[in-house]
Order: C-alpha cells, then structure tokens, then sequence
C-alpha cells in the first residue's frame, strides 16, 4: 500500500502511522479503510488528530480522518473527480 498522511506529526511518528496500516493489512488481513481507521484510533489515544489518503495493492483509494475536516481528493481514469473535506464526504 501507499500512505499520504497529516496532522499531528509526533503523535503519527509515535505509532509508526504508514507501517501500522501496512502490518494492518498485510498481517492481520484487515481491509484497508478499516486498517487506516484502526491506526487512527492509536494516534488519538496519543493525543493526535490527522488523516491520510491511502492507495491498496489494487490501486484502490480510501481515505480516514480522526479530525473534524481535511481536505483531500482523488482522480482516477475513467471515474468522476472525487473531493471531501469532512468525515462524512467520501473521497
């Protein structure tokens, strides 16, 4: 997978963010989502806000935010321009 993070930068360096999703998905064999999700939980338990943008081994993108908003976006051949900016927007 590709990780694309920000936010708090201490807190995404204490959990090790893109290798904790990575171990996530390839040892635990959680989707992707869920695996962004669960290192998000771990940053926050360390006082951390923040996001990321991640691209599976298909070349499929999710992202995750903890924080109340990031702005992010993706575009893919063939698909519709995706933009979000709150959690609730899926881009």
């Amino acid at each position: 997978c590709a990780v694309s993070a920000t936010g708090t930068g201490d807190a995404f360096f204490r959990v090790a963010f893109a290798r904790r999703i990575a171990d996530l998905i390839e040892l635990a064999g959680l989707a992707p989502r869920e695996a962004a999700e669960r290192a998000l939980d771990e940053v926050r338990a360390v006082k951390g806000l923040g996001g990321c943008i991640l691209i599976d081994g298909q070349g499929r993108i999710t992202t995750a935010l903890n924080s109340p908003q990031m702005v992010r976006g993706s575009l893919v051949e063939g698909e519709p321009m995706r933009l979000g900016i709150g959690p609730e927007d899926d881009a």
